[in-house]
């Protein structure tokens, strides 16, 4: 019964067109998913399937430990802010940064997400206001908020503030 679970699972994967799309689009599952298959016809079907989960499992903590800080602008004629690297109409305002951490804040990733910050604040000219969008994470434990206290007292300048905008 497993066996025929995980055949019907990656039999996508053995078709060429799929794996050239997994190559041009998202070459780390494509190495989880050739690992798998490697790893069952190389020990088994069940010592393959958990080299495959633990592959997934570091994949999996090494992205969320290294969130993406993105800077939103105002998309022009509307409300809404959008990443301006995704979007290069999208107008930052003068004086002001607006920074998204692209994932749930925790303490595994909270240092990472800091360093980031303070490196888009190291910008000519420096923004007098430095708004934390934290709609990607659901939840603000206390390394967050700590974070948030600790960037509030080394921005350096007394007019610049943090704020921060809870899900």
């Amino acid at each position: 019964m497993l066996g025929a679970i995980v055949i019907v699972a990656v039999r996508t994967f053995l078709k060429v067109g799929a794996l050239r799309r997994y190559w041009r689009l998202d070459r780390p599952n494509l190495a989880i998913a050739s690992t798998a298959i490697a790893a069952v016809l190389v020990f088994d079907l069940l010592p393959g399937l958990i080299i495959a989960v633990v592959l997934s499992l570091l994949l999996y903590i090494w992205y969320t430990s290294r969130p993406r800080v993105a800077q939103l602008g105002n998309l022009p004629g509307t409300q809404i802010y959008g990443d301006i690297t995704e979007h290069p109409q999208a107008l930052a305002t003068p004086g002001i940064i607006v920074l998204r951490p692209d994932g749930q804040l925790f303490f595994g990733n909270i240092a990472r997400v800091h360093t980031a910050v303070m490196q888009q604040l190291d910008t000519d000219p420096k923004p007098d206001v430095v708004v934390l969008d934290m709609s990607a994470s659901y939840g603000l434990g206390l390394p967050s908020l700590d974070n948030h206290r600790r960037t509030t007292r080394t921005t350096g300048r007394p007019r610049r503030r943090t704020l921060v905008r809870p899900p």
